[in-house]
């Protein structure tokens, strides 16, 4: 358990009081309105902002756009193909979420781990629903290894719903006979998309994530299919021959039954998982401006930076 201070759970918690706040995620529960609550949760006070020591250049890649964030310690523009890389996955349920969203994000992780970091503006449901966002992300990732940049390379990191396409690559690549990153990084990921676990229930008043608007997500986004598939649902795949993982919660988040859930199937079987619970904080902790937020970015950079040598 990695302790928050007194002051972080006190910012965090006045942050998620505050009026506009509380607007922005009980304004509905139209995609419209979902997107609305998000760009006025962006553009909150306590919420971090795009560094300005990091650039940010647009590029589009089979057909998806994305940005790089390039930190002070790389210097050239255009990331040569031997260059180790950091994938982001921004959040955002599959409905809300944007390269905006996880921008600050990404240019955190960027400047803590020194290293090119490519966010992936994959496409959002309903207009797009499954698999239409883990197509995007498995053709960003193809066309990298097509410019002869090597798997070991490369780690992915997403946030969120970010985080369960990143480890919903790992069946997907599996299937397809084609090799994994060198490791996945997943912060606060819906792991089950059924939404079983018990934190669902007993986490409810301390979380901002809450049940009704996780089902009404999972119902954009999957339709009528089921859950019930490993490359949906990641609590589901068999981690065995896995690249190692790294998996992050709040011990406030509704989610965390289930990621707890994962990373002991994981490392059941035989998955090398190194497991973090945050303590105190709700769900999108890592976009406030507080010390644990901070941390918890910068411990996913670090790891990355370690797992690509």
């Amino acid at each position: 358990m990695i302790e928050s201070s007194e002051h972080d759970r006190a910012y965090i918690a006045q942050a998620l009081a505050d009026a506009a706040y509380q607007r922005a995620y009980q304004g509905g529960n139209t995609p419209q309105a979902m997107r609305t609550g998000t760009a006025a949760v962006t553009a909150h006070s306590a919420v971090r902002q795009a560094r300005e020591d990091v650039r940010v250049r647009c590029e589009t890649l089979a057909g998806v756009p994305c940005e790089w964030l390039l930190p002070p310690a790389v210097r050239a523009d255009i990331v040569p193909a031997d260059q180790p890389l950091i994938v982001y996955l921004h959040g955002g349920g599959f409905v809300r979420g944007s390269l905006n969203l996880g921008r600050a994000n990404a240019a955190q992780i960027a400047a803590s781990a020194g290293l090119p970091v490519l966010a992936v503006g994959y496409r959002q449901a309903p207009e797009h629903p499954y698999p239409a966002a883990p197509d995007d992300v498995l053709a960003v990732y193809q066309a990298l290894r097509s410019a002869a940049r090597a798997p070991t390379s490369m780690t992915l990191v997403g946030e969120s719903a970010g985080g369960t396409l990143a480890l919903g690559m790992l069946p997907r690549l599996q299937g397809l006979g084609e090799p994994a990153p060198a490791a996945i990084a997943a912060v606060s990921p819906m792991a089950d998309l059924a939404l079983s676990g018990a934190s669902w229930i007993f986490n409810a008043p301390q979380d901002v994530a809450d049940l009704p608007t996780g089902r009404r997500m999972v119902e954009l986004y999957l339709g009528s299919r089921s859950p019930a598939d490993a490359r949906i649902s990641p609590v589901l795949h068999d981690y065995a021959g896995a690249c190692p993982l790294w998996i992050a919660i709040g011990s406030h988040e509704t989610m965390l039954s289930d990621a707890e859930r994962l990373a002991r199937r994981a490392a059941e079987t035989g998955a090398q998982v190194h497991f973090r619970v945050y303590a105190g904080v709700p769900h999108g902790f890592t976009r406030f401006n507080v010390p644990i937020a901070d941390q918890a970015l910068n411990d996913a950079a670090a790891w990355c930076r370690d797992q690509l040598g």
